[in-house]
């Protein structure tokens, strides 16, 4: 966890804008996630890339 930018409000506000669910994730985000692809219901997923983020790096635009 990156503390010096949790209490940093300027800096925690501009990476916020930038997640377009507005908030970090949390243990559980990744945790269900993991729960999902132990199931049955992913007995067909295979060599997928999955990104628990929030969708920050959907929201990545060209440089």
């Amino acid at each position: 966890i990156n503390t010096k930018l949790l209490n940093d409000p300027q800096k925690l506000g501009a990476l916020l804008t930038q997640i377009p669910l507005a908030r970090l994730g949390q243990p559980h985000d990744v945790a269900n996630l993991a729960v999902f692809l132990a199931s049955d219901e992913a007995d067909y997923v295979t060599g997928s890339t999955f990104y628990v983020d929030g969708g920050l790096t959907w929201n990545y635009q060209e440089q």
